[in-house]
């Protein structure tokens, strides 16, 4: 995730950085700095590509950090990060713009759609086998494509040509994100779609290398949101379809209170999140009067790519699943009131299993760029072999 610590890079000898920091750049154009770089990063060489950073952006970022989250470099952890790379393409079709001591270089990022892939492979494969599942469909290169604009941007340092990735303002794009998913999976919608837009507006200002890349998967999540949002009044008439069973109160295995059940889709669509709430009521006749009230998690799916380690589930029709929760309500309230559980809200899939079943194809490539308010155009090429 951009600002994110997934951990990946090679060790490099004292000696090689040094020489590495001696040549880097030297005597370069700007366009021919974005070919070393994105060559370096293709091979491995993520120590040279450290070395052709701004000294503001090696001053804010050690070696190891850097190799953790690299401009225009996949959006995955470690154990994927080498299959995605060797399946992503990089295109210099225009010259460098440049205006006096800054550059931008434009790229064309070809790549595997990742949250997209994940769900089709659990969709098709189910999650025990969909690690191994995706590893086969990338040999085959049977994988969703997606494809969008990038950019690096390269200043003029000591009459040097280096890449400037702004990575001092990567941690608050990564607190805004990890504030926007939160939001989503608390089914705060209009909450999450605010934070995305605090979040895209933060990218690209000032422009960096990657930012715009960036600023493209999370405007994709934030349409995710926009489309929970739009079917939100289906989802409350859907709430009924949801039937809880089993409730029952018993310790969690940390010790502590906790709430168990079963929940039960019988409607016709499947669920991707759901959230529940548990009332605590004391009885006075006739009358029940509340003394508390919180909403928990009963079911959640990840919107982003996980690497296959909680690859997404949703509920099925007719499906049955347990679910357990830890009550965080006050011990006197637990021993003297009277609980109730009923499904607060629930979100639908961000895709349909048709687009699921076309998605592990290969035929198409998703195509996307920007307008000037940085909504993402998209259109369907051929792949791009």
């Amino acid at each position: 995730m951009f600002g994110g610590r997934k951990r990946r890079g090679r060790g490099c000898p004292l000696l090689l950085l040094m020489l590495a920091a001696l040549l880097c750049a030297c005597g370069q154009s700007p366009s021919e700095v974005a070919r070393k770089y994105l060559a370096d990063l293709k091979l491995g060489r993520y120590q040279e590509c450290y070395q052709m950073l701004s000294r503001r952006d090696q001053l804010a970022q050690t070696p190891e950090q850097f190799a953790a989250d690299m401009p225009l470099a996949p959006d995955v952890d470690r154990a994927w990060f080498e299959a995605a790379e060797a399946k992503t393409q990089y295109a210099l079709n225009k010259e460098a713009r440049v205006h006096g001591l800054k550059a931008v270089v434009p790229v064309t990022v070809t790549t595997i759609d990742l949250p997209l892939w994940e769900r089709a492979i659990e969709s098709a494969h189910g999650p025990v086998a969909a690690a191994r599942a995706a590893r086969d469909s990338l040999s085959r290169d049977n994988y969703p494509r997606l494809s969008y604009d990038d950019e690096l941007v390269i200043v003029k340092e000591s009459h040097r040509w280096r890449l400037f990735a702004d990575l001092a303002s990567r941690e608050r794009v990564a607190r805004l994100h990890r504030d926007a998913l939160r939001l989503y999976h608390q089914h705060r919608l209009d909450e999450a779609a605010r934070t995305y837009g605090k979040l895209l507006a933060a990218l690209g200002n000032p422009p960096a290398s990657g930012a715009k890349g960036a600023a493209f998967r999370y405007a994709r999540e934030l349409e995710l949101v926009a489309a929970a949002r739009a079917r939100a009044p289906e989802a409350r008439f859907y709430r009924v379809k949801l039937k809880l069973a089993k409730v029952r109160r018993e310790m969690t295995s940390a010790g502590e209170a906790g709430m168990f059940g079963q929940i039960t889709n019988a409607g016709d669509k499947p669920v991707d999140e759901v959230r529940v709430m548990l009332s605590y009521y004391f009885e006075q006749g006739s009358r029940r009067s509340p003394v508390f009230a919180a909403s928990y998690p009963a079911i959640s799916n990840p919107l982003e790519f996980t690497g296959f380690l909680a690859p997404p589930a949703p509920l099925m029709p007719g499906e049955t699943r347990s679910f357990g929760l830890r009550v965080n309500a006050p011990i006197p309230i637990q021993e003297e009131a009277t609980p109730r559980l009923g499904v607060a809200s629930l979100i639908f899939p961000p895709w349909s299993a048709q687009t699921l079943s076309e998605a592990l194809s290969g035929a198409t490539t998703r195509r996307a760029t920007y307008d000037n308010d940085r909504r993402p155009r998209s259109a369907s090429s051929r792949a791009l072999r």
